[in-house]
């Protein structure tokens, strides 16, 4: 009988998804971005995963591969940035080779395509973290436009390829300002 009911639940899911609820439509607007958001940044990183360390990526992913092999006492003095990207980028590579030693996970998961692939997630949580924000002034519609084209600005977007500190940065700043201002009342 559970299960029957959960059948029958599925197909006004389906239809509410298609016809259009409140809530079907927060998961299409963002969806929809996540989408265009995608295929933007396809060709990118299509195009980068076969380039070799790029600007500041000499010293970037040099001290993150410092930081992936435990060594976290040496830094390169010409950085001139906060270790929080570096301590990110090498802990997903230690946990995953702590949980299958002798694997070489936390060597592969080193590489550069790795480390760029950081801060990709950083951006796609930058996309998601602004709409939530948008959210507070204007409709969802708008305001997961609005994210996107926030998104997609060129010096954040470009960026969000590339082994660099910005993307990770405007996440956590982000991120600390939705989680620290309040909800504005809807009264």
């Amino acid at each position: 009988q559970a299960g029957g009911s959960a059948l029958q639940a599925f197909p006004a899911s389906v239809h509410a998804l298609i016809v259009g609820s409140s809530a079907a439509m927060v998961q299409r607007h963002e969806v929809l971005a996540m989408l265009v958001w995608s295929a933007a940044a396809a060709p990118w990183i299509f195009c980068l995963g076969s380039v070799d360390e790029y600007m500041d990526e000499i010293f970037h992913a040099p001290q993150t591969r410092k930081y992936c092999e435990g060594r976290f006492s040496e830094w390169d003095p010409k950085i001139t940035t906060f270790p929080g990207l570096y301590v990110f980028g090498a802990a997903l590579p230690n946990l995953l080779g702590a949980l299958s030693p002798g694997s070489g996970a936390a060597t592969l998961l080193c590489s550069l395509s790795f480390l760029r692939a950081v801060n990709v997630i950083f951006g796609i949580g930058s996309l998601l973290v602004m709409h939530l924000l948008l959210k507070r002034r204007m409709s969802n519609g708008k305001a997961a436009a609005q994210a996107l084209v926030l998104s997609m600005y060129p010096i954040h977007f470009f960026y969000t390829f590339l082994y660099y500190t910005d993307v990770g940065s405007l996440f956590w700043v982000l991120l600390t300002h939705h989680l620290a201002t309040p909800l504005p009342s809807r009264g």
